[in-house]
């Protein structure tokens, strides 16, 4: 936030925050519940083959749902820059904020098996890794190449890719080539319930941007997002690392 916020004016902290809602409500939709469903189904069972099939149909599913994603972001990307802002000139904002949040949701999906797994050493120096460099990515494209609103989409995608292909090269043994239906079913039944209610969530949280931009400023939405930014500090800090902990300890 000081990094962009020094860059950046209020009206495009404004312009960044929709495209930000524009793929958070995509990643909501598009990742099909998988990891919601492998977070039920995992535990199920205690064989190695089987944990083995759940988690390749969890992966499945969602490499299905981040092309879907992608696809559907280059197609409506144009139409969407001119529903949210009047202009076709944030594409490959749209763009690039979707391809991140398909390989973000992607990334999930492997930093749950690592919880799961219990393997909190190299969950948390991923995660440390993945922080550093979204940050350095996106310091370096706004202070030396003035990239200006692309810089954090950059980071975040690029970032992304690396952790995700990281994480999965190095688990590639807990991934089997031989799906079994059945069990792609059930990560599809329940995770496609997930995915509903999570959107409708993200909508209900974000809505308010969408509302405020027609009545306001964009500046005005600019500040209201850094406040809510700034307020969900207590929730990074206090709540998600209880949460990050006691979710495969309740499902296992």
């Amino acid at each position: 936030l000081p990094i962009l916020t020094a860059y950046y004016t209020p009206e495009e902290y404004g312009i960044y925050s929709i495209i930000l809602l524009v793929s958070a409500l995509a990643s909501a939709f598009f990742y099909f519940g998988a990891s919601s469903a492998l977070a039920r189904f995992y535990f199920e069972e205690d064989s190695d083959l089987y944990r083995k099939k759940i988690a390749s149909s969890a992966l499945f599913v969602t490499f299905t749902g981040a092309l879907l994603l992608i696809s559907v972001s280059v197609i409506f990307g144009n139409y969407l820059s001119v529903l949210l802002f009047d202009y076709t000139i944030y594409y490959l904002h749209i763009v690039l904020a979707c391809c991140g949040a398909a390989f973000t949701f992607l990334l999930n999906l492997m930093t749950l098996l690592l919880r799961y797994q219990k393997r909190s050493g190299l969950f948390m120096k991923v995660t440390l890794f993945g922080v550093l460099l979204n940050f350095g990515i996106t310091y370096v494209l706004l202070s030396t190449y003035s990239y200006g609103l692309l810089a954090p989409l950059y980071g975040t995608l690029l970032s992304s890719i690396v952790c995700f292909v990281f994480i999965f090269v190095n688990n590639l043994s807990d991934f089997t080539v031989k799906l079994q239906s059945s069990y792609t079913n059930k990560i599809l039944n329940f995770g496609l319930q997930a995915s509903a209610s999570g959107f409708l969530f993200y909508l209900l949280d974000y809505i308010d941007r969408l509302i405020l931009k027609e009545l306001v400023p964009m500046s005005d939405v600019g500040i209201y997002s850094l406040g809510y930014k700034i307020a969900a500090v207590i929730n990074v800090m206090l709540i998600l690392p209880f949460s990050l902990i006691w979710a495969p300890m309740r499902m296992e």
